[in-house]
Parts: structure tokens; C-alpha cells; sequence
């Protein structure tokens, strides 16, 4: 099976670099063998010594993929010497063996009249005349994609069962035509959820945690290992909680509430039951500060308090939680995010344009 990570701008944009891991390909540019000797020798043998301070080479990328005529740009600038510094690049850019270019500069750009298959090769010389060298691949009118199974459509993911915990069992579905899947992956939250056979369109998938929206994924792999491109759907959280909303004095969003700096904001809402008083987890809420550029409509907190700290209290008679939120006086010209969490992981927001 491969690991692979690609990362730039997609086929036929420009130069598609990538970057990839392969389990259980490892391909070693350079080994060394040291005999165990005294402390002595080894701090005067010269070669180890020119081992240890000769320039190091580094590509940014192992692989490079760009069709015919496109322009790649090479960079070695992330290459150092440990005792002195870096004065000349030479690049093969055919991996002959034969250096077709010398530089100063330690990017250049290179352009490929036809497709081929080859390495990029850079030896870097410092100004003690130590050179030392590293190598890429270079894929000329081959894409990256090529061979990688496309991604599944119509992917669904309907809750067939759902516990008080907010714990689902789903049915994941999907549609397919790809003849180069070998099987099939799923996943949760980028996490593998496990595999099935080629042939399979829909699968029960258990122990789903929705206490915030989950992304469940569906990727095809070839039978060389090769990993497709993942169809994705949104499952929305499920809450234990019956929120009811703001309420007054404050005001959902869109709307933006105006209070004076410094006051102490009333949040009251309802979750449907007495929970208790243990509802909110640590850090819970927060607020952080936002920009004002915005056309909502702005509405006045109309009643406050002077409360000295922030608590939480319950009323048995209305149903109501109240959180007594205080202000800060330095808050004022400012705006602020209110966002109350609870212990289930679902999040509400609040709106607050401070005033003096």
C-alpha cells in the first residue's frame, strides 16, 4: 500500500510537484559505514571529518511533473555548508552525468522540449571547494493522477440508529464506475474507518461520535496500491442538547448586540432539561475579537448587570440557563465573538459591538 501526498496546482494549471511516502519502497541516496575507533582518531580522521562538514543538498521535492514546454523552476536554496559557505551549483538536468549548467544562484529554471522520464541532479560546492549532490525525479507529459482511481459520486451518509450519548450507526453510500479500484476505504474525519471489496456501494459504519459535524470520506485504491481521489460528505453533529437559542436580552446572529464596555451581558438559553451546572467545559465560553466591517443590523442590549465575575445558574421555574457574562472596559470600540461550548462539543455564537 502507498501513502501519498500531493501538493500544488492541478494537471495542466502549470508544474505539478509531488510528494510522496511509499510504504515499504524506500529509496536511500547515500549511505555511509564508520569504524569504531578511539576518541582521538576519530576527532583526526580526515575523512570523517570531511564527512561531517561537507555541504548539504536539499530539493524541496522528490518528484517534479510538468508537460512538455512547461517551465519548472528548481531550488536547492534550502542547501547549506556546516563550516563555510555555498558558491556554485552545477545542474544536470537529464541525469547523464554531465552538468549543463553552472550557476552562482541556487534557483534556476528549466524548460523540457518533449516528455521523458529521468532524474534532476544538483551538486553544490562551498567556498572550501567541498561539493556534494542530490537528485529528484523528473516526469516529463506524465501526470501525477495518472493511474489513481477518480473519485466516487453521490456519496451519502444517512444515521440509521442514534444513541442519547450522540453515537450513530451510518450507512454510507456511494456510486462508482472505476474499473482500476481494487477496494475500497472509508473514513471518518480523515481517519480510516476500515476497507471493503471493489464491488461494494454502501456500507453500515458504527460508533460515529457526532458531537460536532463529522466528514465521511470514500477512496478508492488500485490493486498496485495506488490511493484515489476521496468523494466526501458532511454528517451534521448531533447534540444531546436541545438548545433553544439565544434569548433575550441578546439577540442570534446575523445581528450584531451593542452593549457598554465593562457591563455584564445576561446570556440566558434553554437546553430542554436541567443538566445540572456541569454542562460547559473547560475554557467555556470564550470570546475573541473580530473585525466591525459589517452590514448586520445592530441591536442594543437592553438590560445588564454589575456583576463582579462570570457564573452559570439554572431556573427551575423557567427552564432557563443564565450565564452572566463580564465585560472588559478595554473592550470598548471593539467587537467580540461570544461563543458558548458545551460538554457535547456543539458550539452557539453570539455576536457583541462594545461601546464606552
Amino acid at each position: 500500500m502507498s501513502l501519498m501526498v500531493v501538493a500544488s496546482a492541478h494537471w495542466g494549471d502549470g508544474v505539478k510537484i509531488l510528494g510522496a511516502i511509499s510504504v515499504g519502497v524506500i529509496v536511500l541516496a547515500l549511505s555511509a559505514f564508520f569504524i569504531v575507533r578511539s576518541l582521538e582518531d576519530r576527532v583526526t580522521d580526515p575523512a570523517l571529518t570531511t564527512l561531517q562538514t561537507r555541504p548539504v543538498v536539499l530539493l524541496p521535492h522528490p518528484a517534479y511533473y510538468a508537460p512538455p514546454g512547461q517551465e519548472i523552476t528548481f531550488d536547492a536554496s534550502g542547501s547549506y555548508s556546516p563550516r563555510s559557505t555555498l558558491v556554485r551549483y552545477d545542474w544536470d538536468y537529464n541525469g547523464d552525468g554531465t552538468f549543463d549548467e553552472v550557476t552562482t544562484n541556487p534557483i534556476v529554471k528549466h524548460t523540457y522540449s518533449e516528455a521523458a522520464e529521468g532524474l534532476i541532479q544538483v551538486r553544490v560546492t562551498d567556498a572550501t571547494g567541498t561539493a556534494s549532490s542530490a537528485s529528484a525525479f523528473v516526469h516529463i507529459g506524465t501526470s501525477p493522477d495518472e493511474g489513481r482511481p477518480v473519485a466516487p459520486t453521490n456519496v451519502t451518509a444517512v444515521p440509521t440508529s442514534t444513541s442519547a450519548d450522540g453515537i450513530s450507526t451510518v450507512q454510507v453510500s456511494w456510486q462508482s464506475s472505476d474499473p482500476t479500484v481494487y477496494k475500497w476505504g472509508v473514513t471518518v474525519d480523515g481517519f480510516p474507518a476500515g476497507m471493503i471489496d471493489a464491488a461494494t456501494r454502501s456500507v453500515p459504519v458504527t460508533d460515529v461520535h457526532r458531537g460536532e459535524d463529522v466528514e465521511i470520506g470514500v477512496v478508492g485504491f488500485t490493486k498496485g496500491g495506488l490511493i484515489g481521489w476521496p468523494g466526501t460528505v458532511l454528517l451534521p453533529g448531533e447534540s444531546r442538547y436541545a438548545f433553544t437559542g439565544f434569548m433575550q436580552p441578546v439577540d442570534p446572529l446575523p445581528t450584531v448586540n451593542t452593549v457598554a464596555a465593562g457591563r455584564a451581558v445576561p446570556i440566558k438559553f434553554g437546553l430542554g432539561a436541567d443538566f445540572g451546572l456541569g454542562i460547559l467545559p473547560e475554557g467555556s465560553p470564550s470570546s475573541v475579537r473580530v473585525g466591525c466591517d459589517t452590514t448586520a443590523d445592530l441591536d442594543e442590549v437592553e438590560a445588564t448587570t454589575t456583576a463582579d465575575s462570570s457564573i452559570l445558574t439554572y431556573s427551575v421555574g423557567s427552564g432557563t440557563y443564565t450565564y452572566v457574562w463580564k465585560t472588559d472596559k478595554a473592550w470598548a470600540g471593539t467587537c467580540r465573538t461570544f461563543e458558548l461550548k458545551f460538554d457535547d462539543g456543539t458550539t452557539h455564537e453570539a455576536m457583541f459591538n462594545f461601546g464606552k
